[in-house]
């Protein structure tokens, strides 16, 4: 996906992610080990967010984020937490996915 397309697709989940009562803190945040698309909060609750699109219909499913891409996102997540000094009490890692038109929110997807 070029990275005009994906911050098209970032764009769009932030603003759902608003819509939905969450607060973005960070996009496009990068460690050494790789890159999360958003990092949002609601209340006391963390959410590591991943932004998958798909200009056609197409089921969400564990593999469109691979295991080495999850370890990634984990990685760079602890970063986050060791540099912020704000405390959650939850943290989660999501996928927005939007395909189509259409959006899904997939809390722990991983």
């Amino acid at each position: 996906m070029s990275r005009q397309k994906g911050n098209q697709y970032e764009e769009v989940a932030s603003r759902f992610l608003q819509e939905q009562g969450w607060l973005i803190l960070r996009r496009n945040y990068y460690s050494a080990y790789g890159e999360i698309d958003i990092i949002a909060s609601k209340e006391d609750e963390l959410a590591f967010v991943e932004v998958k699109g798909r200009k056609r219909k197409s089921s969400w499913n564990e593999d469109a984020i691979p295991k080495s891409k999850q370890r990634k996102i984990r990685l760079t997540a602890e970063d986050f937490l060791m540099e912020t000094e704000q405390v959650y009490s939850e943290y989660q890692f999501a996928v927005l996915w939007i395909e189509a038109g259409d959006i899904s929110w997939i809390e722990n997807a991983f």
